[in-house]
């Protein structure tokens, strides 16, 4: 006996853009985001494909003026959304001294294993019990 299960209806909530959320832009401006709250919510038929097909978009980046105007539409000042942007680039600090640091860090521990590598004694076949024994 074979069982299904099918949905009918879905619902899809809708969010504006905002300030923060969990993107930062990786060379320059304030980050935008999703805002905490939706705006609005759908429920769509899943039986009529007509109704959900239609309705597809895509997750795009906005350059660093595309992020000022949709913050300035979203009713912050040009104060609040400067901190913004002094905030990213603290961040953006935060993150390369980070990555600086895991680089050293591993040159380091490179260093070290050659440095360590060529204090080891070289051995030579005459050194190896094994290989005397074999030639005899």
């Amino acid at each position: 006996m074979t069982k299904r299960l099918a949905f009918t209806t879905a619902t899809i909530y809708v969010f504006d853009l905002d300030h923060g959320g969990s993107a930062l832009p990786a060379d320059t401006g304030p980050p935008v985001g999703l805002a905490r709250r939706h705006s609005r919510q759908e429920r769509i038929d899943l039986t009529s494909p007509v109704s959900w097909a239609t309705k597809r978009s895509r997750v795009r980046k906005f350059d660093h003026n595309e992020r000022m105007n949709l913050l300035k539409a979203a009713n912050y000042s040009m104060k609040e959304i400067a901190a913004f942007c002094f905030d990213a680039i603290d961040i953006r600090k935060s993150r390369l001294a980070t990555l600086d640091e895991i680089e050293a860090k591993r040159q380091a521990r490179r260093r070290k294993l050659i440095h360590n590598a060529r204090r080891l004694p070289q051995h030579t076949a005459d050194d190896c019990p094994l290989e005397q024994d074999t030639k005899t």
